[in-house]
This record gives structure tokens, sequence and C-alpha cells, in this order.
């Protein structure tokens, strides 16, 4: 795992800057603390920071080249079968020096071209290929977008990097905001590809690599998710079997390290099962759990249990609005492609308590809820196709008018929480509804807060990046399940799970492996029959606990989901208050010029006297208000 940055000129006569191209592989030093290198050859500058995980030698340094120094590469991630290559190679005359997995990608990329290389590759990457031979470069990300990659094409030039940070680096890029992706982060927390936050700013969408040679620069797709009526046709038995061995194949993969791996352990079913399948591999495995004190929030005492269960090494750390305070500008600044969802602080934190142990791999695991169907979304799905009986209407526009005097409550994801959103978006389309469940600030929302003169310039229905997902498969041909699932996998989890997985990671020099997305894993998950997913007794994620009865408690599986959430709410009220006025305050909202402080104060009273959980709306503004400061105002350092 590392950090990548470069230049690619558009044309031969171009000269790269050695002074820019040091300060944007120097800006990446967390993610690759342990060596840097950077090369220019011809009119392309490759840098590169090294987090040593395989091969920790000073053979794995990068840029790498092959024998020749003909073809050159800057590469980040894991590529998990990488030996499964290596003696078919050398017996075709390759000549390797290492026993890297990137050295694998220059000599399967001269053996096979790039789609020969990349149909071979298993894992998670993001790397730029030179080849000076026919001068072409290749911009590359892997097949679900676990490792992210942005660039920027301009003066002449395209500018590239494992973070945004390290384009903005460059002062000759102007950073003018992408009002539209804005207004996506404000409904949804996280930003959509291939548009970032900063207007002249992409990143590269999963499972596609950017060819350039000069002035040619095209976009190409070598791997895409197809969804299919032709489900799999064995008995239920032998599916939890084939589901069995490509878990224990996954997890065996993620486990390939030089290094002592940990795993990030939840109260959820997903990185138990995990850890079962761990077990299986390892004695000495390190568990890594974090906590908060209010009860409705709290999985540390299921986690510490299951730990036991496993005879783990199990370390904990209990969550404080103070440590969240100390540590906020942190978090953001990690978090540059921006990301408002909570998550980001609890993983901020268990991946801190790895390093402090002197962890360098994390599993975790990210990706069953959208390949297994593990959230409440889907259920509320076929909730609201029943409650959308024209008979229903007075009865819920009843119960809407009645839930204006009831009190909000600021428990974890409580009843009347849950209630109040299914109501907002039952007679939208099925479509527009499932992404309502998850929605913020909603498109009169943001008509309010926007100052009138922004409101003009910016598209309100962020809808239009999920429908896009939708509408390629039409809804007369596929399940309304799998098109939701197809959905979220390039929406929530791609540019959401991923990304502040990899942000909160890497801020702490470690190497985060979500150990279930596998592409080969996530591809039998979409030919799964629905009811191998959503139950028959309605249960979610059905083939997973099925899976693990009688290796994981059945008490543990009887739970429900809960995920990774942090008591925001209350804090906002408490501890934070200060600090939430103080960020939030005229002076700030001027100085951006972009909202209507009336709102926002709006915002904070009502959630102050319980008429309303704006946690999220508030913790959004938040967040963006302090990305703003650090990355627009400050430009990143």
């Amino acid at each position: 795992m590392c950090g990548i940055a470069g230049i690619i000129g558009l044309n031969q006569d171009y000269q790269v800057d050695p002074q820019l191209l040091d300060q944007m592989t120097d800006i990446l030093v967390h993610r690759g603390p342990d060596d840097r290198g950077t090369n220019i050859i011809d009119h392309v500058g490759l840098g590169h920071r090294r987090l040593s995980i395989i091969d920790l030698s000073s053979a794995g340094h990068q840029p790498m080249a092959n024998e020749d120094s003909s073809v050159w590469i800057v590469f980040n991630g894991e590529i998990y079968n990488h030996k499964d290559y290596v003696q078919e190679l050398k017996s075709k005359g390759h000549v390797f020096k290492s026993n890297s997995d990137t050295e694998l990608i220059i000599h399967a990329y001269e053996e096979w071209g790039i789609e020969g290389c990349l149909k071979r590759l298993n894992g998670m990457f993001a790397f730029c290929l030179y080849d000076s031979n026919t001068k072409e470069t290749y911009l590359v990300k892997d097949r679900l977008g676990i490792k992210p990659l942005y660039y920027a094409m301009y003066n002449n030039k395209i500018a590239f990097g494992s973070e945004l940070k390290a384009i903005v680096a460059d002062s000759a890029l102007d950073l003018d905001l992408n009002l539209n992706t804005l207004s996506h982060f404000l409904t949804t927390f996280y930003t959509a590809a291939p548009e970032t936050i900063i207007d002249n700013i992409q990143t590269l969408e999963p499972g596609h690599y950017l060819y350039i040679k000069g002035s040619e620069v095209k976009d190409h797709c070598f791997w895409e998710l197809e969804l299919t009526n032709n489900y799999n046709k064995k008995s239920d038995k032998e599916i939890i079997e084939e589901f069995d061995h490509l878990f224990n194949e996954s997890v065996k993969l993620t486990m390939v390290s030089d290094v002592q791996v940990g795993h990030l352990l939840s109260s959820g079913v997903d990185s138990n099962a995990i850890l079962h399948y761990m077990s299986k591999q390892a004695q000495d495995i390190h568990t890594f759990t974090v906590d908060t004190a209010i009860d409705s929030y709290s999985e540390g005492a299921v986690s510490r249990e299951m730990a036991n269960y496993f005879g783990t090494t199990h370390h904990d750390f209990v969550i404080t609005a103070e440590s969240v305070l100390e540590d906020i500008d942190q978090i953001i600044w990690h978090q540059d492609h921006l990301s408002g969802n909570s998550a980001c602080i609890g993983i901020h934190f268990v991946f801190k308590l790895l390093k402090e142990q002197g962890i360098k791999v994390g599993l975790l695991g990210s990706g069953p809820d959208e390949m297994f169907a593990g959230y409440e979304t889907y259920m509320a799905d076929r909730i609201a196709a029943k409650l959308r009986n024209p008979l229903l209407k007075p009865f819920l526009k009843t119960l809407e008018f009645g839930m204006q005097f009831k009190p909000a409550s600021f428990e974890f994801v409580s009843t009347d929480y849950k209630v109040r959103k299914l109501l907002e978006g039952l007679y939208k389309s099925p479509e527009k509804s499932h992404y309502w469940w998850r929605s913020i600030l909603v498109d009169k929302d943001k008509a309010s807060l926007f100052n009138n003169d922004v409101q003009s310039k910016v598209e309100l229905d962020s809808f239009v990046h999920y429908k896009k997902h939708f509408d390629k498969f039409a809804k007369d041909e596929y399940s309304f399940l799998d098109r939701s699932l197809y959905a979220d996998l390039k929406m929530f989890l791609g540019n959401n799970s991923l990304m502040l997985t990899d942000g909160a990671s890497m801020a702490h020099s470690i190497e985060a492996r979500p150990s279930i997305i596998n592409h080969e894993f996530v591809e039998f998950a979409f030919k799964l029959p629905p009811h191998l997913k959503i139950g028959k007794d309605k249960t979610l994620k059905y083939i997973m606990r099925k899976a693990m009865e009688g290796r994981l408690p059945q008490d543990f599986l009887d739970m429900p989901k809960r995920g990774m959430n942090l008591p925001i709410s209350f804090w906002i009220e408490n501890e934070m208050k200060e600090f939430v006025m103080d960020t939030l305050s005229k002076s700030r909202t001027e100085k951006i010029g972009l909202f209507d402080q009336k709102i926002i104060d709006q915002l904070l009273k009502n959630h102050f006297n319980h008429k309303q959980n704006n946690m999220y709306k508030i913790w959004n503004l938040v967040v963006f208000y302090k990305w703003h400061e650090m990355m627009i105002e400050r430009k990143g350092f």
C-alpha cells in the first residue's frame, strides 16, 4: 500500500518540473513513510511513497522498471494472486529482480498488453504505467474502486495522485468548487465519481483506465458487473457451500503479507465471519474495536465477547467528544475527497489503535451489505411497495401530521427517525425512494440553504447520480432488489465506504484490506436468487447468516445489524456545541459565500430544542466548512 503521484505531459516535448513532482509526492508521506522515489522519463514524471508490505527489501523500491528500463510503473495496492503468474512469465523469458507484486504488473503488461494484464489481476490497485517504446501511459483503477486515483488535465499536462491534495499542491491549478458535487455531498455525505468537489479534478471510475498518448486521452472500461435473471441453479445447500469456499479463499488471499495482519472487529456478522475464516489460517490474531459510552450506540461489549469466543488479543478504545475535537482537523484533512459520514471518525480511531500496536495491515468487512442485501433500506423498499396502496394514503397523511408533534429522538437510528424518512419518500418512484431513505439535505432544504445567486447554478436534485446506475438495467427485465444492490455498490460502497476507509487507514500508514469484495465473490453474489439475500422470514443477508450457523453463536446471528455510528446528535448539543457554533458562524458563512445563515441558525435551533434530529445536516455543514478552510483557503497545506 502506497501513495502515487505524477505528471504526464500531453506532448513529448513537455518538461516535467522536478520540484513540483517532489512536492506532490511528499505531501503523501503518510501513505508511505518507509521509502520514497521519483523519476522523470521523457515527458512523464512519476512519484512514489512506499509502505512496505510485500518484499520489504530495497528491491521493491519505486518507481520500478523492467530489465531495459523501457517500462516504468508507480503502484498503490496489493495484487493478491501475483505469485500465480511469476513462474509462467519467467518461463517466457521475463527476468524478475524482486518478489514484489508491482514487478508482476510490468511483466504481465509486456507479455499480454494492458487488457490481458488487468484481466489476470486479483486485488486492489491504482497505478500509472509508462511505456517509453510506444510513448503510451496508462492510469488504472481496480474493478471495485478500492484504491483511489485522481487526475486533472490542465496547462498541457495531466497531474495525478492517490489523494486530491497531491494535485492541489500545484499552485497553477484553479480551485473552483464543483457546486453540483457539493449539492450531492449535502444530500448524501459523499461525492460521486467521476466528479470531485473540485471542478478541475476528476476521479477515475472503478474498473476503468485512462489511455494517454500525446494529446490523445481516452477512458476505457475493462470490467463491469452485469446483472442477470439467470440465477445460480444449484440447490441452496450447494450455493452455501460455494459461498463458504469463496469467502474462505477471499480471506486467505487478503491475509498474504510479509508483516502482521490485524482485524477490525465490530458487532456485525460480516467482521465476525471474517474472523472465523482468519482463525482457520492463523493463531495469533489481534482484533481492534472502537466504542462509545452511550449504550444505544455501543458495540464494544459484543465485540469483546466475540473476541473472547475466538481467543484473539483484543484492543479497544472509547471515543469521546473530546477525543474527536482533538483530532477533527486531522480526520477531515485525510478525507480530502470530502466525507461527512460520521463513520470516518470511528474508523480513524480504530486505525490509530492499530498503529499504536505496530500493526501495518488491517482486514475489514466492507461490501457484504451491497452484495447480499444487509441494509434496512432493502426492507424499506418492500414495506413501501405495500404502503403505496391508495386506500392507505389518508392514514399515512394522518401519521405524517402527527409525527410533527413528536419530539425527535437522538438515540441510535431511532424508530421515529425511520418512520419520518419512510413517510417522506413513500410516494416517489421506487428508485428515488430507495435513494431517499438515506438522504440528508433534500432538494427543498438545499433550495433554501443556498444563496439566491447560487441556486441558479446548482443542480438541486442529486438523484441523477443514482439514476444512471438504476437505468443501466431495465426495470422490466431485472429485479428491483438487484438493481438497488447494483446502484448501492456503485454509489454507496464505491464513493463512500471504500474512500473513507482508504483515507482513514492511510492517515496512520495502515493498509486496509476489505476481505470480502474480491471481484469473483462479487460476481457470485449478483447471481444469487433473491431468497438467499432476503430470506422468506425477512432476514437480511440471509446467506451470510445461514452459512455462519454453527460457526458463530446463534444469539449473535439473531442480533439486528448496527453499523458504526457515534452519538454526534448528543455531542452537538453538549460537548461540541461551542465548536459547532464557531465553525458555522456568520463570519465563516460569509467568507464561503454560498449559504444563508438564517437557515443554518434554524437547523441548529431545531436540533437544540429537539424539534428535529438535524445531526446529519449539521455535521455535513461542519465538515464542509472545515474542509473548505483546509483545502481551498489553505490549499491543502
